[in-house]
């Protein structure tokens, strides 16, 4: 190889690396913009929790529910104490796609809520949570003064085969509302065992 093809082979090499150094410095600036940008958009999705206008709000909730990241939730349970009933319930269904213990927390404050809506739709969003930390929230909501709400939880409760649950359920059986009643018979019907055989023969 004479110099000249030596010479223009090497600036051909010095290129090329450059091109490479380029395109990966360029692709790490992208992943980091994109992320960047992403947090942009949560925070404004937060902000939009204390928009005056209640679409606003709702939209924002519904946003950070489907971002599903733990980190949402903090914002998401101080919104549980928005004025208005609709929100709330957007709120308790953005939490239940969140698959987190933290998430869980924040819903079992939404079992104690004023409106009866929002406590159902709370009891709903436990049962698509695979965790026992639903079953403390569950448990609250048997003793609500809404017989469907009651229903509900005692129907969940029913599906965690864990018989500790049956002298719960077993003071369910003395509801005054006999659908409440049924539901509490099959859900200890679903624990089985031992307990269960006794509870239900009394």
């Amino acid at each position: 190889m004479d110099f000249k093809s030596w010479k223009s082979s090497a600036a051909g090499g010095v290129r090329s690396g450059l091109w490479r150094k380029f395109f990966v410095f360029g692709f790490v600036f992208l992943i980091f913009g994109c992320l960047y940008a992403d947090e942009l958009l949560v925070q404004q999705y937060i902000k939009g929790l204390k928009d005056k206008k209640k679409a606003v709000r709702i939209e924002s909730v519904q946003k950070l529910g489907e971002i599903g990241k733990p980190d949402v939730v903090a914002p998401l349970r101080d919104a549980l104490n928005d004025k208005s009933d609709d929100v709330r319930v957007e709120v308790v269904k953005a939490l239940s796609k969140i698959q987190d213990d933290t998430a869980i927390s924040a819903i079992a404050v939404a079992v104690k809520d004023k409106d009866d809506d929002v406590r159902m739709t709370a009891v709903d969003a436990l049962s698509v949570q695979n965790s026992k930390a639903a079953i403390g929230p569950l448990i609250e909501a048997t003793k609500d003064k809404n017989k469907s709400v009651r229903k509900s939880a005692i129907n969940l409760l029913g599906t965690f085969s864990d018989s500790s649950l049956v002298p719960t359920l077993s003071n369910c059986l003395k509801d005054k509302n006999s659908s409440v009643r049924l539901s509490a018979i099959y859900a200890i019907g679903s624990i089985g065992g031992v307990d269960a055989i006794r509870a239900l023969s009394v």
